[in-house]
């Protein structure tokens, strides 16, 4: 088609233009999907060496053919140096209206945070940015050095790491919490804790440290057993450790000395002796128990005087599981009973003792009496035929006439006439 000008009828040239072919595209960051990860409140981060950022770049419409979108970059971080090369452009497929690519972080020494920007270039200048901050790669180092501690004895495991880490100690056993970042010990064996770290959800790497615990030991232990003695016997008490040691048993009670190793024990009821052993750095608690036999029995029945012939029950209060023996065995209806019925003819003591074993096969015994005194026959004098009464024992004795005399026999056999002071034998 030819294009003559009206002013000089001379013919031009003419280019015919297709519609709408003067449109432009717009390119933009897709801010609606996830850039990096918020830590700490701080949106579009990541970390080195952990997760990387999908970036995504949006055009406003989709064009027939592939178009390449020009980037910039700036920024306290370098590109191929604290991220991994980002190239200065990327293609958007032709009939598509977004295209994608990675900014992942570089393990590097640590440097501090840093912020990478990516600008996207267009005819007219800069179209878009997006700002992503970079954060050094992980660290947590226990700073508490390999040590050796009394059993039981707490102590807190230092550690410094980067904020926002995750904490799980192995073994939990003795550990006041798994998951912290600083737990309190108190093992009693020998362990070795192993710390891991991480950032969650990021992708990143576990750090793995270890610390050993060893645990000293007094080598004190309680040599003796648990034990029975009998009451006012004593018994040695020993712990195994060196005489440089401090030493305290409790109670004082009953014992030589409560601050050696090896105190003589004469407790008078059974008794719990703790002791606390020292060096000065570890201390150490054990317990032994004494248990005291005391096989007494209390006779009830006080010391008395009875009648020729007559019997009475000695009572006793006491244990019926001990063993009781009597003496002497005769004018006794049992000796080994706790209560036996006593018949005397003369003044005598009754000695009773009770027994018991230890567990160890000793005999514990006990010991004690009560006494008995004869009484007299009280006389009075004869005044009829009939036979005399001795009133006190209510014992009738046999008596003789002779003439106007009546008469009463006493022990031995002194004779008492109804006249007084005259005696025959």
């Amino acid at each position: 088609m030819s294009i003559a000008d009206a002013g000089d009828a001379l013919y031009d040239s003419g280019v015919w233009l297709e519609g709408g072919s003067l449109t432009s595209n717009f390119y933009s960051f897709d801010l609606l999907d996830s850039i990096g990860t918020t830590i700490d409140g701080i949106d579009h981060t990541i970390v080195k060496g952990c997760d990387p950022a999908t970036v995504t770049i949006k055009a406003s419409s989709a064009s027939t053919s592939a178009q390449t979108i020009n980037l910039s970059f700036g920024g306290t971080a370098v590109n191929g140096v604290d991220v991994l090369p980002v190239p200065g452009s990327v293609i958007l497929p032709a009939d598509s209206t977004t295209v994608s690519f990675n900014v992942t972080g570089i393990p590097t020494p640590p440097g501090g945070a840093k912020i990478f920007t990516i600008y996207i270039e267009s005819g007219c200048g800069i179209s878009d940015s997006i700002s992503i901050n970079i954060l050094d790669t992980p660290t947590a180092n226990i700073l508490t050095a390999d040590t050796s501690v009394c059993a039981g004895m707490p102590f807190q495991i230092i550690v410094s790491g980067t904020p926002g880490l995750s904490y799980n100690w192995s073994p939990a056993t003795g550990l006041n919490s798994s998951t912290v970042m600083e737990p309190i010990a108190s093992p009693s064996l020998a362990t070795t804790y192993t710390m891991t770290a991480t950032f969650p959800g990021l992708g990143c790497p576990l750090i793995t440290k270890d610390n050993t615990v060893n645990i000293s030991s007094l080598g004190v232990s309680m040599l003796s057993d648990d034990t029975e003695i009998c009451i006012g016997k004593s018994i040695n008490l020993a712990m195994s450790g060196d005489i440089s040691y401090s030493y305290n048993w409790s109670p004082v009670s009953g014992l030589t000395n409560p601050g050696i190793e090896d105190p003589v024990a004469t407790p008078s009821v059974t008794t719990t002796y703790s002791v606390t052993v020292s060096n000065g750095r570890c201390t150490i608690s054990d317990q032994v128990t004494v248990t005291v036999l005391n096989p007494e029995a209390i006779i009830l029945t006080p010391d008395t005087s009875v009648c020729a012939g007559a019997s009475f029950t000695i009572q006793v209060n006491g244990n019926p599981a001990l063993n009781y023996s009597w003496y002497p065995a005769n004018s006794l209806n049992n000796t080994t009973i706790m209560d036996p019925v006593a018949t005397p003819s003369v003044s005598t003591t009754y000695i009773l003792t009770t027994t018991e074993s230890t567990t160890g096969g000793a005999l514990c015994s006990v010991s004690t009496s009560v006494s008995v005194v004869m009484l007299p026959p009280a006389w009075r004098k004869c005044r009829t035929w009939s036979g005399c009464l001795c009133s006190f024992f209510n014992q009738a004795l046999r008596h003789s006439y002779r003439g106007k005399l009546q008469l009463c026999m006493d022990w031995p056999g002194r004779i008492y006439l109804h006249n007084p002071g005259a005696i025959h034998f």
